[in-house]
């Protein structure tokens, strides 16, 4: 093959150029792995995927379950009576995790417990944590040991 120079100017160009965007119509996509049968909502750039859950409970014992595999925004029903719900447990999940968690019930608090064993920074061991009503938790894993987490500031309506 022979060599032939491009100049900078015209490489910048064809780079430019570039379609930023792939078209998959008309494609299919093979040697796929479900890793969740949860709901995918797209809001702008950002895709969700969706899980819904009713509080339960009084304790960490009977708490509802979150699923680790069932999508992570978790919008939880029937919160009230220091019902609650479980993050799965750390050992479960991989570093980097998050778990948006919202408490659609208007005018009850939620619990949110760690899995036995675990915690959600700043709470202690199995304790939970209370989410006012209207409002969420938003949990990452960033190591064994804790769930971290921070309740964002209510936004009026």
């Amino acid at each position: 093959m022979g060599s032939k120079r491009v100049g900078l100017a015209r490489t910048q160009a064809l780079i430019e150029n570039l379609a930023r965007s792939i078209s998959m119509s008309n494609s299919s996509l093979t040697n796929l792995t479900q890793v969740s049968s949860a709901t995918l909502q797209s809001t702008g750039e950002m895709i969700f995927a969706i899980q819904s859950v009713a509080a339960a409970g009084s304790n960490q014992g009977d708490a509802t379950d979150i699923s680790a595999g069932g999508g992570t925004l978790v919008t939880v029903t029937g919160a009230g009576s220091n019902k609650g719900v479980k993050l799965p447990a750390l050992s479960g999940v991989t570093a980097g995790v998050m778990f948006v968690i919202i408490n659609t019930n208007a005018s009850n608090t939620l619990e949110i417990y760690p899995n036995t064993g675990d915690k959600i920074l700043p709470a202690a061991d199995n304790g939970a944590i209370t989410v006012a009503a209207s409002t969420g938790l938003i949990c990452w894993k960033a190591d064994d040991d804790s769930w971290y987490g921070f309740e964002p500031a209510v936004i009026a309506a």
